[in-house]
């Protein structure tokens, strides 16, 4: 997986210290959950990325919402434990 940083990474970040939450998002090339996604929180890296959405717009919402925060930050398991 490639990731980098481009100018939208850097509108997302501002975005996000402007909601109080300093973090490193990245481009990566498209796949299935997603093209723009958080890599680190604080200067932590995430154990996984976490998507914030396959377009600017969307990466905005998300952002907005914040409803990436309970992946990244609380670390709710993204999938169902097996009973």
């Amino acid at each position: 997986m490639r990731a980098y940083s481009d100018m939208n990474t850097h509108r997302l970040e501002k975005l996000a210290r402007e909601k109080g939450v300093d973090c490193q998002i990245r481009t990566v090339e498209a796949q299935e959950d997603g093209r723009f996604f958080v890599f680190a929180v604080d200067g932590v890296p995430l154990r996984r990325p976490v998507s914030l959405g396959f377009t600017v717009d969307r990466a905005i919402h998300t952002l907005n919402v914040g409803s990436w925060r309970r992946y990244a930050l609380v670390g709710e398991p993204t999938t169902l434990a097996s009973a």
